[in-house]
């Protein structure tokens, strides 16, 4: 998906592809490159096959996740459930997933500008000053 991105990016944007190119690539072979950079196509259909690519290779990890914890817990062929109901969790678990990962992402890029206050000169938090009591790797730290 990144490369379905970043070549329909190069193709469709001529100054930022000769950019990287004289940046990136040896000046013997810049022509070259910047020939084929511009012959390649824009259509969208690796993108989706790359994104369907994805979703088959996460329902297969989620799948095979759920039928080891049902060996596992020893639940009953009988017992587990249906076709479709099966899919349908294994789909939501990978939607849950997904959703986790980018919310992380997202929260790890927003919070980067802002000031922390373990940065500043304020005391710490005690629930912070307890764990770093335990956790410190200083034996002689004082805690109290």
């Amino acid at each position: 998906m990144a490369v379905s991105g970043v070549s329909t990016v190069l193709v469709n944007r001529q100054g930022l592809r000769e950019d990287i190119v004289e940046a990136r690539v040896p000046p013997a072979l810049q022509s070259t490159v910047n020939m084929a950079l511009a012959a390649m196509p824009v259509s969208g259909l690796p993108l989706a096959i790359g994104l369907v690519g994805l979703l088959l290779y996460g329902t297969g990890v989620a799948f095979s996740a759920y039928e080891t914890l049902n060996q596992l817990a020893g639940v009953p062929r009988r017992s587990r459930f249906g076709l479709l109901a099966r899919y349908a969790r294994v789909l939501l678990m990978v939607v849950v997933v997904l959703v986790g990962g980018l919310s992380v992402a997202v929260l790890t890029v927003a919070s980067g500008p802002y000031p922390t206050w373990v940065s500043s000169n304020a005391s710490p938090r005690p629930w912070l000053r307890l764990w770093s009591c335990f956790f410190s790797s200083s034996p002689r730290r004082r805690c109290w």
